[in-house]
This record gives C-alpha cells, structure tokens and sequence, in this order.
C-alpha cells in the first residue's frame, strides 16, 4: 500500500520544507538578503552542474580601469632657462650613455637600449609617470629606494658600470627628464604601459638548440 510522502515524492518534499526553514531561519536572523541569497544558491538543484558566479562588490576591480592612459608630453613643454637645458642633457645622457659617461658605462648599452625612444614607447620600460611612484619599495633591493638609486641600479647592474654620485649635473638632468615626460601625471598614480609587455606562452627553452645558434 502506498502512502503518502513516501519514496521520492515524500523525500522531495521533506528536502524543501527543510529548505524553507532554513531560509525563514536566516532572515530571522538579520543576516540580510546577500546570506539568503547565498544560501539558496548553494542548495541548487543536484541536477545543475555549475552554479552562478558570485560577482565581486561593484568598484572592486583592479588593473587597466584604474590607470592612467598613457600621454607623452608635447616638446612645447619643455621650459625655457637652466630647468630647460637639464632636461634637454637629461635626454642626451640617456640616449647616448656610453658615449657621454664612459667611466660609468661597462658595455656599449645605452639607457635607450631598454628604454626606447627616450622612455616614451608603452609597454617598453617607459618613463612617463614612473618619477611620482617614487620613492617606491624594490624587492630585489630590500628597501625603499629613490629614483636616483633606481638609476643607479640600471648603471651598476645592466650597464655593468659605476653608479653616479646622486647630486651629480648629470644624475640631476637625468631625473629633469624623467620628471618631465612625468608632468601630467599624478604622483602615485600609475599609467597604461607601464614595464615590459608579458609574452603569451613563451616557447619551451632548448639548451642544445641555444649551443648550436651560440657557436654560428
């Protein structure tokens, strides 16, 4: 004989009653309507196999949406006067490094040779608004450094030169520079393009292909 709520009808049953205690239980509560919601999503049916993504707070994305778009200025910027000619050496020495500071270069790099076009390409080491995020915490160094230590390190480590003395002319027109291609940006704030651009799936290294191209 059947009764009723027996089998899977009556497990059914049994199952939403609990679901409905449950929810009237945590509105009682005061949790409020995100709990509940949370809840009932979490007691979908078996049958679902994926649940809907809880989506974050509204405002809460980092990255691209809170840079700034990338702007270098226009050469009609550059003052006139002695502020004026630092900047104008600053952007010689840095494109012509070697030549023009040959007791701190170790090779033939400029600073250009990572930096291009003065610093003013996107996604290849730019300067423009890096003068304002510093002073700025580097993890390699351990410390909070300054941007003329920063400078400094690019002469010491990929230069494989001699540091500057900080208070130097050509330290100072070096940072007149990258302050400059800095001027429309908030310090603190960080632009597009900024570093390096990442390379998508980067080929596997192949040591004996690298020893053959290296002894051509």
């Amino acid at each position: 004989m059947h009764r009723p709520g027996s089998g899977r009808e009556g497990e059914a049953g049994f199952r939403i009653g609990w679901l409905g205690i449950i929810v009237v239980a945590i509105a009682a509560t005061g949790i409020g309507s995100g709990a509940t919601l949370l809840a009932m999503q979490s007691t979908s049916s078996p049958n679902s196999k994926e649940k809907a993504p809880i989506q974050p707070p509204a405002g809460s994305h980092q990255g691209s949406q809170s840079k700034l778009p990338f702007k270098v200025p226009d050469r009609s910027t550059i003052p006139d006067g002695p502020l004026g000619e630092a900047i104008r050496r600053g952007e010689v020495l840095v494109s012509r490094t070697a030549e023009e500071l040959p007791d701190h270069v170790g090779n033939d790099l400029h600073c250009t040779s990572c930096h291009l076009r003065g610093g003013t390409v996107p996604n290849a080491a730019p300067w423009v608004g890096v003068a304002g995020m510093f002073p700025e915490y580097r993890a390699r160094a351990g410390r909070v450094v300054t941007l003329e230590h920063r400078i400094n390190e690019c002469f010491e480590r990929s230069m494989n030169g001699k540091a500057l003395d900080p208070d130097s002319p050509e330290m100072t027109a070096i940072v007149a520079y990258i302050t400059w291609l800095s001027r429309d940006v908030p310090g603190g704030k960080e632009v597009e393009g900024r570093g390096f651009l990442k390379i998508q799936n980067p080929p596997k290294p192949n040591r004996e292909r690298g020893k053959q191209i290296y002894a051509q």
